[in-house]
């Protein structure tokens, strides 16, 4: 059975409204975005034309990124790169507890698309949950100053992250 509480946030996403009460930076951006550029579903036939969209809140984004001091333009010193995925680059935090997650959102039509996502993980799979670290603009990938948005998942001392440390004599 599903608690009344993760049934209304699974409403609020579905019908594209806010979370009330919203504390954490995810949720909160989530909710900016969608008082800001309002929302609706994206079919695979609209997803080039949403890309105007995205572009429009990457911009609203960085200013407001830059406002709230929740911009950085370099990872923590000591992340030490992993490996990359379809949609993100992968580091192991500082901590050597944690993993960073360098994501651009090219599987999404909007970034409310893919904050919905986040939120949705965290609803389902709360012991995997991710927390919204900052956003991030980094020089030197294929593209130049790509908006991205962080994220960390706690993996505690799972045999995988013994397996990156070995590997990275950590």
């Amino acid at each position: 059975m599903i608690p009344n509480e993760i049934r209304e946030k699974l409403q609020n996403i579905i019908n594209g409204t806010c979370f009330k009460g919203a504390t954490d930076h995810c949720a909160t951006v989530r909710n900016l975005l969608i008082e800001s550029f309002g929302t609706g579903s994206t079919i695979k036939a609209e997803f080039e034309s949403k890309a105007i969209v995205k572009e429009k809140q990457a911009s609203f984004l960085k200013s407001w990124a830059k406002e709230t001091d929740l911009r950085f333009d370099a990872l923590p010193s000591g992340s030490a790169y992993l490996t990359r995925g379809g949609e993100s680059k992968i580091y192991l935090a500082p901590d050597k507890m944690n993993v960073i997650k360098l994501n651009d959102a090219i599987y999404y039509a909007t970034w409310d698309e893919y904050l919905n996502s986040i939120a949705l993980h965290n609803l389902l799979f709360p012991n995997t949950s991710y927390s919204f670290l900052f956003f991030g603009w980094f020089h030197g990938d294929r593209q130049r100053s790509v908006c991205r948005v962080v994220t960390a998942f706690y993996r505690g001392r799972t045999s995988t992250t013994k397996r990156y440390k070995r590997a990275f004599n950590l």
